[in-house]
C-alpha cells in the first residue's frame, strides 16, 4: 500500500480564532485508510475566566460531508474544581489545554475520498455560570489537496491538477539519445558562517531527500558525475569565505557518500565558487531594490581581487554605494541565498537511466513549476505511456492548451486515471 501525505493549500496561518487562540501549521497525513490530523494552536494567557471553559471542535468538511474530531478543551481554574466535584468528565477524546499554553495538536481518523479538496473549521461552544454560548465556526485552511512522495499537485488557476509517481520496475530502462542527462540542479544551504548543512531547513531535507533517492536509483556500480560547488556570502574576507566555500562542498559530498552505497571519491568534482557573485547578480536583477542598475553595474565591471594601487576592489565599491545603504540591503536580503552548495548528476549516454527515475524527476520540477525543464526530461522517454499525463501537466503550465489536451487524451486512453481528472478540468 503506498503511503500517500495531504498537505493543505492557501492555508489561513495564524489565524485568530477568538482573539485568544491562534493556529499554523495545519497538516494532514494520509498512511493507508488512516488520516493523521495535526496543527499547532497557541492559547493566550487570559483565554478564560477562571469560572468558565470552553470547546473547539475541528471539523473536516466539503459540502454537506463533514467529519468532526476530537474537541479542544480550554478550562479556567474554578471551573475544573468544579467539574471535578460534580463528576462532569471532559468530552471524548478531548485534547485538555491550559490558558497561555501551546499544543500540538494530533488525531488519526478514518481516510475519506472527500477529504481531497475539503476545508477545515473550528467549531466554538462557550460555556460558563450556567450559561452555553455558540459561536460561528471559523475557517483554518481551504483546498486540502493530496500531495507526498507518491502524488504531487499543483495549482494551476483555480484548477487542482494530480501527477502520481511511478515505481521503479526491473528492465525499467531507456537508452538516453542526448549524450547525456543532466538531473535539475540541487540547492543544499548553510546557515552564515557555517560549513555544515543546515538539515533542520526543510528545504535542504527535501533536497537531500531527492538527490539521494536519484542516486540510489542509479545503476550499481555507479556510474555519470557529480559535480558540487560551494559558496558563500560576500560579507566577510575574502580569504576566509574561499574557505568556507570549500569546505561547504566538500561537506555535501561526505554527506552523499555516508548515505548512498556504491558511491566513490572518484564520482565526485568537487568545485570551489567562492564568493556567489553570479547568484548575487541574479537576485539583483530580479528585485527592485533602489539603485539595482548601479550594484549590476559594478559586480560585472569592477573585478572582484583587491586592487592595493587604487585602494579599490568590486566589495568596496559596492559597500560604498549610497552611503551604505545598498550593502545593508542586499546583506539583510539576498545574501542568506548565497551560502550554499549546488549539486549536479549528470548521467552519461552509455548507462541504462531507470525511466521512472526521469519520470518521477520531471514529475518534482512540475511541482516546483519547472515546466520548461521537466519537458527536457519528458521528452527522452516520450514512448512511455507513464510520462504523458506529466507532458500534459507541463505544457498547461506553458499555457499551451492544444498540446496538454492532447498528452490528457492520450493518457487517458492508456487508462491513467489522474489523466482523466486533469483533462476534465479543461
Amino acid at each position: 500500500m503506498k503511503k500517500i501525505s495531504i498537505i493543505s493549500l492557501g492555508l489561513l496561518s495564524s489565524l485568530s480564532v477568538t482573539g485568544q487562540v491562534k493556529t499554523d501549521r495545519v497538516e494532514i497525513k494520509r498512511t493507508e485508510d488512516k488520516a493523521q490530523i495535526s496543527f499547532q494552536a497557541e492559547i493566550a494567557p487570559k483565554t478564560v475566566k477562571s469560572n468558565e471553559k470552553e470547546i473547539l471542535t475541528p471539523v473536516i468538511y466539503n459540502g454537506t460531508e463533514t467529519a468532526m474530531l476530537s474537541p479542544i478543551l480550554i478550562q479556567g481554574r474554578r471551573s475544573r474544581i468544579m467539574d471535578q466535584r460534580n463528576r462532569v468528565t471532559p468530552p471524548a477524546g478531548a485534547i485538555i489545554a491550559t490558558d497561555g499554553e501551546t499544543i500540538r495538536y494530533n488525531v488519526t481518523v478514518p481516510y475519506q475520498m472527500w477529504f481531497n479538496g475539503s476545508s477545515l473549521r473550528f467549531e466554538r461552544k462557550a460555556y460558563g455560570c450556567g450559561k452555553k454560548q455558540e459561536y460561528n465556526p471559523v475557517t483554518l485552511a481551504r483546498n486540502l489537496v493530496v500531495t507526498g512522495d507518491d502524488v504531487v499537485s499543483v495549482m494551476f488557476g483555480n484548477r487542482i491538477l494530480i501527477l502520481e509517481k511511478n515505481a521503479t520496475l526491473a528492465m525499467d530502462t531507456c537508452a538516453v539519445t542526448s549524450g547525456t542527462v543532466s538531473m535539475p540542479t540541487f540547492e543544499i544551504y548553510f546557515t552564515s558562517g557555517s560549513s555544515q548543512p543546515d538539515l533542520y531547513n526543510l528545504q535542504n531535507n527535501s533536497q537531500m531527500d531527492r538527490l539521494i533517492k536519484v542516486l540510489r536509483l542509479g545503476s550499481a556500480p555507479f556510474s555519470g558525475q557529480i559535480n558540487i560547488t560551494g559558496y558563500a556570502s560576500p560579507s566577510g574576507s575574502y580569504n576566509v569565505n574561499r574557505l568556507v566555500a570549500e569546505k561547504r562542498a566538500f561537506a555535501v559530498r561526505n554527506y552523499l557518500l555516508d548515505n548512498v552505497p556504491n558511491l566513490k571519491f572518484s564520482d565526485f568534482r568537487v568545485v570551489n565558487g567562492g564568493e556567489n557573485w553570479g547568484k548575487l547578480l541574479e537576485l539583483v536583477d530580479a528585485s527592485s531594490m533602489p539603485g539595482r542598475w548601479q550594484v549590476a553595474d559594478v559586480i560585472r565591471n569592477v573585478p572582484e581581487i583587491i586592487n592595493y594601487a587604487t585602494n579599490t576592489s568590486r566589495k568596496k565599491a559596492l559597500m560604498d554605494l549610497n552611503g551604505g545603504s545598498t550593502w545593508n540591503y542586499m546583506r539583510n536580503n539576498f545574501f542568506p541565498q548565497l551560502t550554499i552548495a549546488t549539486v549536479e548528476y549528470i548521467a552519461p549516454a552509455t548507462e541504462e537511466t531507470p525511466k521512472a527515475v526521469l519520470i518521477n524527476t520531471a514529475i518534482d520540477l512540475i511541482g516546483e513549476r519547472k515546466a520548461t525543464e521537466a519537458l527536457a526530461i519528458l521528452t527522452e522517454v516520450e514512448s512511455d505511456s507513464r510520462a504523458w499525463n506529466p507532458m500534459g501537466v507541463a505544457y498547461l503550465l506553458l499555457d499551451d492548451i492544444a498540446k496538454a489536451r492532447e498528452y490528457f487524451t492520450k493518457a487517458v486512453e492508456a487508462g491513467y486515471n489522474n489523466a482523466k481528472m486533469n483533462l476534465e478540468q479543461l
